[in-house]
């Protein structure tokens, strides 16, 4: 994989569907964009939003990234999902070569406090403990945190993993951004280069563009954004939608959907429009 194609894994999880995942928050958790016991404005509200989605988007990204590293590189992936004692348990990454297995828990930055490193560590031995017996001991086990600069629980880290290397006879390694894949920080500081300061939050400004990510909104989510009268007293909408051409474009859509509930739904939008714009 050349960085064009990491670029393009990372923009897709993060900004493809934003707009739609925004507009689906709003409509089932409003009270967290408005209210008067909220030191922020309308507008600062929806780009932490964005902000925040950013974060949890990009440790999803990084994961398929990392897989499709290791793909080209020739290893062969094998199931992320395996039975444990309560359940099925998720694997990060879990890929083999010609001689051993090896499984990833992979995070974004080492910044754990007391309690969350713990369960970490319990969460890597129960895997590990389950993959020992599928692998029949023909296993390599890592640790890994993309962002190299932090490192505030590794002695910890490193304690923990000699303990359990001892108890399984596991070989264990605990990594750290480029100690693993060489290439990604340099990936990540082009990629962060090319980001704009701030998300945007003007949907207008590409409208047709915006239309397309949020014309399959769930009718549910529309009616719910539609008849939340604060959410369009206190500026939101205004905030997303200024010119109000996104929505004309949706109104339109759903004005000639055969769905008989998308058809109603246009009828409240086309009322709105004609109230706000």
């Amino acid at each position: 994989m050349n960085y064009e194609g990491f670029a393009s894994i990372l923009n897709r999880h993060i900004f493809g569907e934003s707009k739609k995942a925004l507009l689906e928050k709003l409509a089932n958790e409003p009270h967290r964009f408005i209210g008067l016991f909220r030191p922020s404005k309308p507008k600062t509200k929806v780009m932490q939003y964005l902000l925040q989605s950013r974060e949890i988007r990009f440790g999803d990204a990084m994961e398929e990234a990392i897989q499709q590293i290791l793909s080209d590189l020739g290893f062969t992936q094998l199931d992320r999902t395996i039975q444990g004692g309560r359940g099925r348990l998720s694997l990060d990454l879990h890929f083999k070569d010609d001689e051993r297995s090896y499984f990833v828990e992979q995070k974004v930055r080492d910044d754990h406090d007391s309690s969350k490193k713990v369960g970490q560590v319990a969460n890597f031995a129960q895997k590990l403990n389950l993959l020992v017996n599928l692998h029949d001991g023909n296993l390599v086990g890592i640790m890994y945190f993309i962002d190299p600069g932090m490192h505030k629980n590794q002695g910890y880290y490193i304690e923990r993993l000699n303990e359990l290397e001892e108890e399984t006879g596991v070989e264990l390694h605990l990594f750290y951004g480029s100690e693993l894949f060489g290439q990604i920080t340099g990936w990540l500081a082009r990629w962060q280069g090319e980001l704009s300061d701030f998300p945007e939050v003007n949907f207008d400004l590409n409208p047709e563009q915006s239309f397309e990510e949020i014309k399959n909104l769930a009718p549910r989510h529309l009616e719910s954004l539609l008849s939340n009268t604060e959410l369009w007293e206190r500026g939101v909408m205004s905030v997303l939608f200024p010119e109000g051409t996104t929505l004309q474009r949706l109104q339109t859509h759903l004005a000639e959907h055969p769905s008989r509930i998308r058809r109603s739904v246009a009828e409240i939008l086309f009322n709105l429009l004609e109230s706000y714009y």
